[in-house]
């Protein structure tokens, strides 16, 4: 439900909610000014240390792009890649990123130089 914000706080419509997301932290997005969740970056550090490739795919507004990098960089959230989606990202081009992505995660390490472990699509480190 994307009107949530107008119908759980004190908003009046959603161009002020957005107003307020773009400089609601200290000038900076929303997307900057949250906190991680609890647990969350242990764990995305411990898969690290295990040798498991981390690839963020996230959906952004256009003005909070800048800010997400950001975000990642100050929390030094591991990863080897990171993908940030717009309006503006094709769909089709997308999804055929997503589909190569699945077949690469579901190879076996051996035929991908054996580099590192990789998860399948269900997390589960592949054989």
């Amino acid at each position: 439900m994307w009107d949530a914000p107008t119908l759980l706080t004190h908003f009046a419509d959603m161009q002020e909610f957005w107003d307020w997301v773009r400089t609601c932290a200290e000038g900076r997005s929303l997307f900057y000014g949250l906190d991680p969740y609890p647990g969350a970056l242990d764990a995305l550090r411990r898969l690290d240390a295990e040798g498991h490739d981390l690839v963020i795919l996230t959906t952004k507004p256009d003005f909070s792009v800048d800010d997400t990098y950001d975000w990642l960089a100050l929390h030094e959230v591991p990863s080897v890649e990171v993908h940030i989606l717009t309006r503006e990202t094709p769909r089709a081009s997308t999804s055929e990123t997503f589909r190569r992505d699945l077949a690469i995660l579901a190879t076996p390490p051996e035929t991908t130089c054996g580099r590192r472990k990789r998860l399948d699509v269900r997390g589960r480190a592949s054989p």
